[in-house]
């Protein structure tokens, strides 16, 4: 599996993914739909690359479809719309941090079965009572209802820009974040 930049609202909306689909092909972001790919995933539009940087001096990255027809280039998919959140993470995630103490939270994976029937999560160190989402992930997990990915980027390679956060901002009304997974 590629490594993928996700995009979600902060404040989980509720909007069709139809008005998401809308919103990324007016601003340029996509352009039509992959075939055989289901009707959720997308090439990238002619102004991408004006709303994705990518940093190092010479990053690799497949912008066009294979011909071998490997999904390993640059693609968007909109993520189906959940009903609660959903907890996406990368497959190298190190501790989340606690936001009250700022402490590595080691056995958090040991306390996500416990959020999962209902439970807040405790900082072994402060105490504080925490749901997940309110960890700090270090941009390597997210929990999301929907989303937006960007496939075949490398890990803290691909940034949003601020010109995209913002205008995806003004379209839903509500703040948009980022991290990364595979």
């Amino acid at each position: 599996m590629s490594s993928r930049l996700i995009l979600y609202p902060v404040n989980q909306l509720d909007v069709s993914n139809d008005k998401i689909v809308e919103t990324l092909h007016q601003l340029g972001m996509i352009s039509s739909g992959i075939e055989h790919a289901g009707d959720n995933r997308y090439l990238i539009g002619a102004r991408f690359l004006q709303y994705i940087t990518f940093m190092g001096c010479a990053p690799a990255i497949e912008l066009a479809p294979l011909e071998n027809g490997s999904s390993e280039f640059c693609h968007v998919e909109i993520g189906q719309q959940e009903k609660s959140l959903k907890f996406i993470a990368d497959d190298t995630l190190a501790n989340p941090r606690c936001p009250e103490c700022k402490e590595s939270i080691s056995n958090w994976q040991e306390q996500m079965h416990n959020w999962q029937a209902g439970d807040l999560m405790s900082c072994p160190n402060c105490r504080a009572k925490l749901a997940p989402e309110n960890l700090n992930w270090r941009r390597a997990a997210g929990f999301v209802q929907q989303y937006v990915a960007i496939h075949g980027v490398y890990p803290k390679e691909a940034l949003p820009t601020e010109a995209l956060l913002n205008k995806l901002e003004d379209v839903f009304g509500c703040s948009w974040d980022y991290f990364y997974a595979r």
